[in-house]
């Protein structure tokens, strides 16, 4: 059947609102909407090339120091101690936290019911209660693949071309 030219194209969410009895379902590691009929088209899949595990979303973040900082022992362990906690609050996995010499990355499994900005900003407020912020109010997330030096490094750079503090 082919499509007009003036149909348009349902956003995901409003599939998902007009199927009956929808369920999400994991299909060789992508996220699928399936119902009592099957795996709807194509066009449904939600997919994260970083995977999942246990009904969680695998997503990285990076999260850079502010301009002229450099983090302290103690400043990196207070970022990584403060990680934990707000995935513990979020019902969140923290698998892993790298602390390079210029950013942090950070891994993290998400609930589908949270929202990663969740995450992210609240570890950034956390950091930043009772002292001067030690981290840019900015951060890089994705769930498509763990961020290489080629990613971090263009982040970094669009942080100096676009002045975030």
């Amino acid at each position: 059947m082919k499509k007009s030219q003036n149909s348009v194209k349902k956003p995901i969410w409003q599939k998902i609102q007009d199927a009956p009895d929808v369920a999400l379902g994991w299909n060789e590691g992508d996220l699928v909407m399936q119902s009592e009929e099957g795996i709807f088209e194509n066009e449904t899949l939600v997919g994260t090339g970083a995977g999942g595990k246990d009904g969680r979303l695998r997503f990285y973040f990076i999260f850079v120091p502010k301009r002229g900082l450099e983090l302290s022992e103690s400043s990196r362990a207070s970022i990584g101690l403060a990680a934990e906690a707000v995935a513990r609050r979020f019902d969140c996995v923290l698998e892993e936290t790298e602390l390079k010499s210029d950013c942090i990355l950070i891994s993290v499994l998400i609930p589908f019911d949270c929202a990663p900005a969740s995450f992210a900003d609240e570890l950034l407020e956390i950091l930043a209660k009772g002292k001067s912020r030690t981290l840019r109010y900015h951060y890089y997330v994705t769930n498509v693949a763990k961020p290489g030096k080629k990613e971090i490094g263009e982040y970094l750079d669009y942080l100096e071309k676009e002045g975030v503090k």
